[in-house]
């Protein structure tokens, strides 16, 4: 559930041979590779985190609220005990 989906780390698509071309063009296209396989990175873990954390919001309201229902069963039982408070 809150781990179905990985983070990616981005950039982690480049052969060694790209990154160690000769000559300007070389590096040109290392670097623009890099920042697409970053910004393709930065979008899919933006996604995967806003759908984390609606998840963990989820989770806590379900725990606040078993937690207020525990609280008021108790309340209830203590006042119908015989010699209850």
């Amino acid at each position: 559930m809150l781990a179905s989906r990985p983070l990616h780390a981005g950039g982690g698509d480049l052969v060694a041979s790209s990154l160690f071309e000769d000559g300007m063009e070389g590096d040109i296209k290392m670097q623009r590779k890099m920042a697409e396989a970053n910004e393709a990175a930065i979008d899919h873990n933006s996604g995967v985190l806003k759908e984390k954390h609606r998840q963990n919001t989820g989770l806590i309201i379900t725990a606040l609220m078993l937690f207020g229902y525990l609280m008021s069963m108790t309340a209830v039982f203590m006042a119908m005990a015989p010699g209850g408070a």
